[in-house]
């Protein structure tokens, strides 16, 4: 059954990322930039050309970005590919 997660998968997320960082094979503060080759990071007010978007600036919110064009998505309807709602 298909539904929406919402933010159910985030602490997920920031597990399996504080035990890749705890293993020595993450760095939370490293410029994620490089690591994003299809998806164009969004302009923010914590985008500098000196300073990057962190793992743990996602991680804590800080990063910048909103989801204010999110409506949700028909039951029904077809899903976007992951590639469209990076863009």
């Amino acid at each position: 059954t298909l539904y929406m997660l919402g933010s159910m998968g985030q602490p997920i997320v920031a597990a399996a990322a504080l035990k890749a960082w705890e293993s020595g094979n993450l760095s939370l503060d490293e410029d994620i930039r490089p690591f994003c080759r299809t998806w164009k990071i969004p302009s923010s007010p914590f985008l500098t050309a000196e300073r990057g978007i962190t793992l743990r600036d996602l991680l804590t919110h800080r990063s910048g970005f909103t989801y204010g064009k999110y409506g949700g998505y028909a039951p029904d309807g077809p899903f976007p590919t992951l590639a469209a709602v990076l863009k």
